[in-house]
């Protein structure tokens, strides 16, 4: 809803009323308002003559908990630039010494216990060997041929060889062990119990049916590795005391007990605080079965007005095949100054959720996670000038599948990362008034549904030049949505030359960025970017509004970036681009946005 004042005679104003007041998350100060308040408002903006030269628009909060939640969200990961590395040592059997000038004729070959691979497959590789004289050289040349399809298909210790045999009828039979799991010996010194680890190894074994695959081996390598706690576990494989088995010892370092960092930056909104300080506390398995604790928190440079807000999230896993829990609680807390200081505007928001996370694939090069999240959210904002508020409660759940890749295009390394995700849930709003007021606007009561899709990229243009692209979009399957549900595109995640707030039900966004890795100074990583980002959001059911309906942004930046052992920082100067329409509120064309961090 958008109220304007329209000339009418010195002193008068028609007020129209178009179901929503402003654009984007003022919906839920004004929009949620019943009718016994809005008058009250009404009464109060025209006695203290606030109409003269601003609409009601321009004169009621642009900011609600789902801005306070956004703002307070940690910083985003980097992209991993290589695949981790999963060190595997084989120890081969000595080779045979062959006697000098012997040969034999080789009319053709028989496979013998030529399992997981179509035989005539193995067969085709012996094709040179066949219808001529071989030396005994040549002949092991041919068993290795079939050795090394093996183990390119992924099976570490598959060996074929030639067995004692009556050839003098030219056909030559070639045996192969594909390789069975012997002993394993687990040298721990994490900060995982030494049981759980083997649980990991064994499951392993179960799953393969005793076949040893470098997948197998390096699911079961990165799943200790996922542990908070463990380092990359180190291979060695060595023939076993049964004939066909390969014993192993595996070895895991720990890992760090604590990581952490904290940091400043001007990421804020200016209702809340620009200048905000942060941190984040890891503790690795503190019961000792690869659990994790996890803490962070943020406050903005105001005391009396601005944000606050706190997360804790502790997880552990609940099989050995990698499924995993979390739980997290957060809240957030704030109170807006700059304009709005004298309505005494403030809210809090809670958030509790689960989530469950299953490993499908987990190997170096591939990844396939699926994951369901629930939560229940419950936002509370107030006006305290105006005695009133709105409380609202969001129960949602979520399926998601993501996809992690180590590949490359074009011969260029290049990391991608897909996921979707589709969402289910509920809005409550608390007050027969309120719920009614809701109805005969956005109604975004009741039942939702939404459909989200992302995907990022490093790519690896040349050995100090990378390609940083992501994309995302969000659909809305029912009809509007609360705002806490809403897709967001400005911010330091998305358009950067606005603050956050700009969201609606559907959208797409596009963040681009062209890096250049400089010479180290000091034993400083640095490099500089240059950066462009689009995005567009849309209400999915604009029918009740005369609102013209989407907003579209655009911007251009540079970048840059630093990092040592102990320190971090990003400083982004952005531009916007092209017009900046249906805006709910004044916006600077350029903006400067810097971050330092210390980690530990």
């Amino acid at each position: 809803m958008r109220g304007r004042p329209d000339s009418a005679g010195d002193g008068f104003f028609i007020f129209y009323w178009d179901s929503r007041l402003v654009s984007h998350s003022s919906r839920t100060f004004i929009g949620n308002l019943n009718y016994r308040n809005l008058l009250t408002l009404l009464a109060i903006f025209v006695g203290s003559g606030l109409f003269s030269g601003y609409s009601l628009a321009q004169s009621l909060p642009n900011y609600d908990s789902a801005d306070a939640i956004r703002d307070s969200a940690p910083p985003k990961p980097p992209l991993p630039k290589q695949p981790p590395q999963a060190p595997i040592l084989l120890q081969e059997e000595p080779s045979l010494v062959l006697p000098e000038g012997k040969t034999l004729f080789v009319k053709a070959f028989r496979l013998e216990n030529a399992q997981f691979v179509d035989e005539q497959e193995l067969l085709a590789l012996l094709v040179p060997y066949q219808n001529r004289a071989l030396s005994m050289g040549e002949i092991l040349e041919a068993a290795n041929q079939i050795t090394q399809h093996y183990r390119k298909l992924g099976y570490l210790v598959a060996k074929a060889y030639i067995p004692k045999q009556d050839a003098s009828e030219g056909v030559l039979s070639i045996r192969v062990i594909v390789g069975e799991y012997g002993r394993i010996q687990l040298i721990n010194q994490s900060r995982v119990s030494d049981r759980f680890l083997q649980q990991i190894l064994d499951q392993q074994t179960k799953d393969s049916s005793g076949a040893v695959t470098r997948d197998g081996l390096e699911r079961a390598m990165l799943l200790i590795y996922d542990l908070p706690g463990a380092s990359m576990p180190s291979v060695t494989i060595a023939p076993g005391a049964q004939y066909g088995t390969s014993d192993f010892e595996v070895s895991v370092e720990p890992g760090d007990l604590i990581n952490g960092y904290l940091m400043y930056d001007n990421h804020g909104s200016r209702y809340t605080g620009k200048n905000r300080m942060s941190f984040g506390l890891d503790i690795a398995s503190p019961l000792g079965f690869g659990d994790g604790l996890s803490i962070s928190g943020m406050t903005s440079e105001r005391k009396s007005q601005g944000l606050e807000s706190g997360r804790i999230a502790y997880s552990f896993p609940l099989l050995p095949n990698g499924l995993r829990m979390t739980l997290a609680a957060s809240r957030t807390t704030y109170e807006l100054g700059e304009e709005y200081s004298d309505l005494d505007a403030h809210g809090t928001s809670e958030i509790f959720e689960g989530t469950l996370s299953y490993p499908v694939i987990r190997t170096r090069q591939n990844s396939l996670y699926l994951s369901l999240n629930l939560a229940k959210k419950s936002l509370r904002d107030e006006i305290k000038q105006l005695d009133t508020s709105t409380t609202r409660s969001i129960k949602v759940a979520r399926f998601g599948v993501q996809q992690d890749h180590f590949g490359d295009l074009l011969g260029m390394d290049l990391f991608s990362s897909l996921f979707a995700g589709i969402s289910f849930g509920r809005l409550d709003i608390r007050g027969h008034e309120d719920r009614a007021f809701n109805r005969a606007g956005a109604d975004t009561l009741g039942d939702f549904s939404k459909l989200n899709l992302s995907w990022s990229g490093n790519l690896a243009l040349t050995p100090t030049l990378t390609g940083l692209i992501s994309l995302s979009a969000q659909k809305s399957l029912s009809s509007n949505l609360d705002s806490s549900e809403q897709m967001s595109i400005s911010g330091t995640s998305g358009v950067k030359s606005y603050p956050e707030g700009i969201s609606e039900d559907s959208g797409y966004l596009f963040n681009g960025e062209l890096r250049r890795s400089l010479p180290s100074l000091f034993g400083i990583e640095h490099a500089a970017g240059i950066f462009f980002d689009m995005g567009r959001v849309y209400q999915e059911d604009a029918s009740y509004t005369s609102e013209r309906n989407g907003t579209k942004l655009k911007d251009i930046g540079l970048s840059y970036n630093l990092s040592t052992k102990y320190l971090f920082g990003r400083m982004m100067f952005a531009r916007t681009l092209g017009p900046q329409d249906n805006l709910s509120e004044r916006h600077t064309q350029s903006r400067f946005l810097a971050q330092l961090g210390l980690k530990f």
